[in-house]
């Protein structure tokens, strides 16, 4: 449970220790065409949320535009008293 004074004697998020010694000694390069795969990955799913997000809004504007056209139905109009022309 988080100390809301503030006096808790966690760490700050930010302060993540001292580095590990271990991985600085790994000098090992990624595959060739390894950043091109994973920022495809990345774009891909990207992609895949905009177009969802862009479906949902979508379907909203259409439901809205229906509801409107249904009570354009039932709205009051002033009737035309003019003669025939």
């Amino acid at each position: 449970m988080s100390d809301p004074t503030g006096t808790s004697d966690d760490p700050a998020p930010d302060d993540l220790g001292d580095p590990i010694e271990e991985l600085a000694l790994l000098d090992d390069e990624p595959a060739p065409g390894f950043l091109g795969r994973l920022l495809g990955r990345l774009r891909r799913r990207e992609l895949g949320a905009q177009l969802t997000a862009f479906g949902w809004s979508g379907l909203a504007e259409v439901v809205i535009e229906f509801i409107r056209m249904v009570a354009s139905l039932f709205e009051t109009r002033p009737r035309d008293q003019g003669g025939s022309d």
